[in-house]
């Protein structure tokens, strides 16, 4: 899907048709507000009967471009991104500002800043962890980074929309354990992902997931 157009609203629009073109309705917008010169919405999709799990996409990160590298080949500057929530996840009024349940969104809304804030860019195999140590999300979960990959369980016709700027990349957030960018940092970004792949981890957030490094991990 290709519209013309120019500005932030223009662009928006064409966000959200693309979206509810490819997953469905966009049941609710929040409005994370402005900063570092973006003001962002996150949508939110819901889970159905045949997608038995909610989305939530960033609309708003392209705003401004990112700074690619020139090193960097085929590499775009505009991005969004997307992660994915168990059916069971509440979405009522009240859960919006209770953290318990608003934490994933409060997670996407830093990340889609944080490119802006220091003049840097996404790409998949990136990691971005919660503080320095990495610290968890939320109480009762230990996961505490973010790992950037290609969507695998969105339609692959959603994970690229053409703008007249040129093409952004809808990118996948996955929450991560410190065990699992350890091993990325030692072992690299491949073996993480066929890790992933091997164990049906993907954009699709379980609070409480196995990690597939450290312990006995460590041995294979």
């Amino acid at each position: 899907m290709s519209t013309p157009g120019g500005g932030a609203a223009a662009r928006a629009d064409l966000i959200r048709a693309h979206v509810e073109h490819h997953l469905g309705p966009v049941a609710g917008i929040v409005n994370a507000g402005p900063g570092h010169g973006i003001d962002l919405d996150i949508l939110h999709v819901e889970a159905t009967e045949t997608k038995p799990f909610h989305v939530l996409i960033t609309s708003g990160m392209s705003d401004l471009p990112m700074t690619v590298p020139e090193d960097v080949e085929e590499a775009t500057p505009w991005a969004e991104l997307v992660l994915g929530l168990d059916a069971s996840w509440p979405f009522e009024p009240e859960h919006i500002s209770d953290d318990r349940y608003a934490w994933p969104l409060k997670v996407l809304a830093s990340l889609a800043r944080l490119p802006h804030a220091h003049d840097m860019w996404f790409g998949p195999g990136h990691t971005v962890p919660n503080g320095n140590p990495p610290t968890p999300y939320i109480a009762g979960s230990e996961l505490c980074g973010a790992l950037i990959a290609p969507p695998v369980a969105m339609p692959p016709d959603f994970v690229h929309l053409a703008l007249p700027e040129g093409r952004l990349d809808f990118l996948a957030v996955v929450p991560v354990y410190a065990e699992e960018m350890k091993m990325k940092l030692e072992r690299g970004t491949q073996a993480l992902f066929e890790r992933f792949d091997a164990h049906d981890i993907n954009e699709i957030m379980v609070p409480n997931r196995r990690k597939v490094a450290g312990g006995l991990f460590e041995l294979l």
